[in-house]
């Protein structure tokens, strides 16, 4: 070390005469000193004040190199590149073309199967409504009706060939306080219940309705037998909005009593269903209003329908097997209970699915409703129920 300590002010850069190596001779600018040091520890201490514009001339001298071999290399490469670029385009616009090409004949079918089903409903719903005014005709024409005659009429509409789902075809007839008496002794006179539930524990109620004729003639159809269904709030509300409107009126899901499965332990069971109900006017009186309809009542022709039979006979196995259908006991499936499910998925309010729900504009009968995903499909029926007048059983338009 030199005494000043003042060697560090400066250097001068050279050779050494001796070794040819370059150095770096650093004077004290006080003292005179100097001391030679190698020019690479030197750098290393003290850095070199070109060395930033070179490194910063030699970075950019490699990007215009990187950027020319990049330019030389696309310049030969235009061509593949340009390939590439249009088939992929090509290859999107194609695939859009399949989508929108695949979701037009998915819609297409899904709306011919909503045709298809709303057709088969018409002409279901139109066999049974035949069965049932015809029945209303049998009662017309005839001054008292026979247990014999009502049966060999529903054996001629054949309902288990034509009326899949059908229990029972009842006629209730309408009997005053005053003739309750005489009707429980003519049933009790041809072997059959009188009238049930009787007088108890309600007391004498103002007007019956017990079935009088049922067919066909089994074991749980014979339990009809002498049932007066008015005093049941649900089958009421059904009978009251036929009486009042002169049109068939269905009940809520209710419960049908039918022969039971042949691994049962009992005979009968009560399956899920409802029940319609046709009023029955007296010949040639007067039924303009619900004043006289109310007055001119003579009973009721009463379809008993079985849920699964009635809904397999209409959807059983002769639509698209891609298409799910469900029914439900109202208009709105998130509200109402499922009544049938074709595959037993619900799709029902799932995500990703549309809607179609035409209405007929002649009947209250809710029209068929269904959403499609894709695929599968899924088609909701509505089934009418006797709490509004908006809900009845008369056919649904295509």
């Amino acid at each position: 070390m030199w005494s000043c300590g003042a060697f560090d002010r400066g250097f001068e850069t050279g050779k050494d005469l001796s070794s040819g190596r370059d150095v770096i001779h650093q004077r004290c600018v006080s003292c005179g000193s100097v001391r030679v040091t190698r020019r690479a520890s030197a750098l290393g201490k003290l850095g070199s004040p070109g060395r930033p514009m070179e490194a910063l001339r030699e970075g950019l001298g490699r990007a215009r190199r990187g950027l020319g071999r990049l330019g030389r290399h696309l310049r030969l490469g235009a061509a593949a590149y340009g390939v590439l670029l249009i088939s992929l385009l090509l290859t999107a616009l194609a695939w859009d073309y399949v989508r929108a090409t695949v979701e037009a004949q998915n819609g297409v079918r899904f709306d011919e199967t909503v045709r298809a089903t709303q057709a088969a409903v018409d002409r279901r719903t139109d066999d049974y409504l035949d069965a049932m005014f015809g029945a209303r005709g049998l009662i017309l024409a005839s001054q008292d009706v026979e247990r014999s005659e009502w049966e060999e009429y529903v054996k001629g509409v054949e309902p288990v060939r034509r009326l899949g789902g059908l229990q029972a075809l009842a006629f209730a007839e309408r009997v005053e306080p005053s003739e309750r008496e005489d009707f429980v002794r003519r049933m009790e006179e041809d072997g059959l219940p009188g009238l049930r539930p009787d007088l108890d524990p309600g007391g004498e109620r103002s007007v019956y309705f017990p079935v009088r004729l049922t067919a066909p003639s089994d074991e749980a159809n014979r339990d009809m037998f002498g049932r007066d269904a008015y005093v049941d709030t649900v089958n009421r509300a059904a009978m009251d909005l036929a009486r009042d409107t002169g049109l068939p009126r269905a009940t809520e899901t209710t419960y049908v009593l039918t022969r039971a499965a042949p691994d049962a332990g009992a005979d009968l069971a009560l399956r899920p269903g409802f029940v319609v109900y046709l009023p029955v006017y007296g010949e040639g009186e007067p039924a303009g209003t619900v004043a006289e309809r109310r007055r001119a009542l003579e009973g009721f022709v009463v379809g008993a329908f079985r849920r699964d039979g009635l809904l397999d006979a209409v959807f059983g196995g002769r639509f698209d097997p891609a298409i799910d259908f469900e029914v439900y006991a109202g208009q709105e499936a998130e509200s109402s209970d499922l009544l049938y499910d074709a595959d037993g998925v619900k799709r029902a309010g799932v995500a990703g699915t549309t809607s179609s729900s035409p209405r007929s504009a002649a009947s209250g009968w809710p029209g068929a409703s269904g959403a499609c995903t894709s695929p599968p499909c899924r088609i909701s029926r509505g089934i009418p129920r006797a709490t509004s007048p908006s809900s009845s059983w008369p056919r649904v338009s295509g």
